[in-house]
């Protein structure tokens, strides 16, 4: 069986001008006054990430945080402050898009929005194709949108896997030599 890789798609550049959607375990730790205690998730999410801005893709993240109620938002389910903490990992801005469901939203090619807590969307939980989210998902599916998850908790393997490909490709580039070809 093939596999195809998003690096793979990256290099051939199948994903420049696209909208890429990751959906990222982000769900980290914070302490009463809702800041970041622990944060190797997002860490571990921004090798993918960085795959799809440097490839020209305009980059859209979710994850859940914590166990919120589908549709009742708290501030303290909010994922503002991991956008914050992306951004500064990543120095540049993450806009955190909140009303995000009916895909009513920009993303310029070469920008990364967060996209607010998955959790809160009604459906996200079911995954049913009935609700509002998963037919904002199949909707963003037949444009052609890009979908990978760098789930950091389960696939720690897989983002260190991409990571190193990564940073070979950047490496053989830097050297001048070619990529190699699919026999």
């Amino acid at each position: 069986m093939q596999f195809i890789r998003f690096s793979d798609l990256c290099a051939q550049g199948r994903v420049k001008g696209q909208r890429v959607f990751i959906r990222a375990d982000l769900n980290v730790p914070q302490d009463d006054a809702g800041h970041i205690t622990e944060d190797t998730r997002i860490r571990a999410s921004i090798p993918a990430i960085q795959m799809a801005l440097d490839a020209g893709a305009a980059v859209m993240v979710t994850s859940h945080l914590g166990r919120p109620s589908e549709g009742a938002f708290k501030p303290e389910d909010s994922l503002a402050p991991v956008a914050a903490r992306l951004g500064e990992l990543m120095d540049r801005p993450v806009r955190l898009v909140t009303q995000w469901i009916d895909g009513d939203f920009s993303v310029a090619p070469g920008e990364v929005v967060l996209l607010e807590n998955c959790r809160l969307n009604v459906g996200e939980k079911k995954n049913s194709p009935d609700v509002q989210f998963g037919k904002l998902i199949e909707e963003e599916r037949e444009k052609r949108l890009s979908t990978i998850d760098t789930d950091a908790a389960a696939e720690q393997a897989r983002v260190e896997q991409i990571e190193r490909e990564y940073e070979a490709r950047l490496k053989r580039e830097r050297d001048g030599v070619p990529a190699a070809t699919p026999a």
